[in-house]
């Protein structure tokens, strides 16, 4: 294999353009990307006196930093320690993003005998129907609002289910459905 330039180690930050509300504070990411062409070890990201310790790997390897929200844009210095080497300062720079609200939908769809014959789709629908009743257990205690709320496309894999499944998980899917 010819290569048209040498590969060397590398570091370089960005910012992912998110803001993410975490403990109901809201932050900024940076993203922190290595090409590592050494032995496994570990590096410590200082920002802010705020220290993020990563695993590296031979390769590359990306490691994302929460900071505080900005309201404008504001310069940050890293230092980044790789291993036994000396520490390093990394200059990047947040700036304000657009914040939106975020709703995630789960969906499925319905195609059956498109991919697959029938008798290779179905486990994979039982088992869709098991992790939706899962997702609605562990949300159970979540606000309104925030419950998994799931549909159930088509109802060939709710009759399968009725057909197929222990009666736990039959009363478990009974109980959800209103």
């Amino acid at each position: 294999m010819t290569f048209k330039t040498g590969l060397k180690e590398s570091i370089d930050v960005s910012q992912i353009k998110t803001v993410s509300k975490i403990d109901g504070k809201l932050y900024h990411s940076a993203r922190f990307n290595f090409i590592h062409l050494s032995d496994p070890t570990q590096v410590i990201i200082t920002v802010n006196g705020i220290e993020n310790k990563i695993d590296l790997k031979p390769g590359y390897n990306s490691a994302d930093v929460n900071l505080p929200k900005v309201d404008r844009r504001t310069e940050f210095t890293a230092k980044v320690k790789v291993g036994n080497r000396k520490a390093e300062d990394y200059k990047f720079v947040l700036e304000p993003v657009k914040e939106w609200t975020v709703y995630l939908v789960q969906h499925t769809h319905t195609d059956i005998g498109y991919t697959r014959p029938q008798t290779e789709i179905l486990p994979e629908h039982l088992r869709y129907i098991d992790s939706a009743l899962d997702y609605c257990d562990q949300t159970d205690n979540y606000p309104d609002n925030a419950k998994f709320r799931w549909t159930c496309e088509a109802s060939w894999s709710v009759r399968e289910y009725l057909r197929n499944r222990p009666k736990e998980q039959i009363d478990r899917l009974l109980k959800r459905i209103k």
